[in-house]
């Protein structure tokens, strides 16, 4: 290769390696940015989840012991059922705070995913510039793909096992099995 041709490749690469970081780096911008939202979403449900609960419980106070006396039912028996029906939303409530928490994890899992796949494409970008025939180049790209695919499949299994633990964890709560 003649030194001109040599450097117009070399100032070929660069300027796709520079695009190709920069395109990257944007994903990573952005998929922060939404498991950020994310995360703030599920924890203000949380709160906002929390002081439902709290109001929940206190109007079941009073409204149990209101109806408790129309009824004739003694204090104990009023008390009991305020207190198995505060029991059930303060578990209806856990259960929704790690559902919170299992979401937020699904959100940085799948930052990960995004973080990695463009490092990938990044270093598979050098590679394909230094491709010398079609061949390399269909060779590199077809990598670049299996490295993608099974990366995902990684992804997506991860994330399907938070939600089935974050789904159990939240139905133990919910039963008042607690683990």
């Amino acid at each position: 290769m003649d030194d001109a041709t040599e450097r117009a490749a070399r100032k070929t690469a660069e300027e796709t390696s520079r695009f190709t970081r920069q395109f990257a780096e944007g994903i990573e911008r952005a998929a922060q940015a939404n498991a950020d939202m994310i995360t703030d979403q599920a924890e203000a449900l949380r709160h906002i989840w929390q002081a439902g609960t709290e109001m929940a419980s206190q109007l079941t106070a009073r409204s149990a012991d209101h109806v408790g006396r129309f009824l004739g039912i003694g204090g104990d028996e009023a008390e009991k059922a305020a207190d198995q029906v505060s029991g059930n939303i303060g578990a209806v409530a856990q259960s929704a705070s790690v559902a919170a928490r299992g979401a937020r994890a699904i959100s940085r899992e799948w930052v990960d995913l995004v973080r990695h796949s463009a490092e990938r494409s990044l270093d598979h970008a050098g590679v394909m510039m230094r491709c010398r025939s079609p061949q390399e180049l269909v060779t590199v790209q077809t990598d670049l793909l299996r490295d993608n695919v099974e990366a995902l499949m990684d992804g997506t299994r991860r994330i399907a096992e938070i939600a089935l633990r974050t789904a159990d964890d939240a139905s133990r709560h919910v039963n008042g099995k607690r683990a």
